[in-house]
């Protein structure tokens, strides 16, 4: 799952996702494939919100949250 969470850019290879973010939308979403990518979209929209470099557990939370309340 790690692959997925790096991207390239002038060829650096750079992390988007804490490892423990990671496992956070993994129990959150219940190994669910849409839900996953709810959460990785919400969480770098809010990561992206705050100028993070890497998104973190707390960015996810509040993410998963977010999507919960709708």
């Amino acid at each position: 799952m790690k692959d997925v969470t790096i991207f390239r850019k002038s060829s650096k290879v750079q992390a988007v996702f804490e490892d423990a973010a990671i496992e956070a939308i993994l129990n959150a979403a219940d190994g669910t494939p849409r839900l996953i990518n709810k959460y990785c979209n919400a969480s770098m929209l809010i990561g992206d919100s705050n100028k993070a470099d890497l998104i973190t557990t707390e960015s996810v939370m509040k993410a998963v949250n977010d999507c919960e309340l709708g």
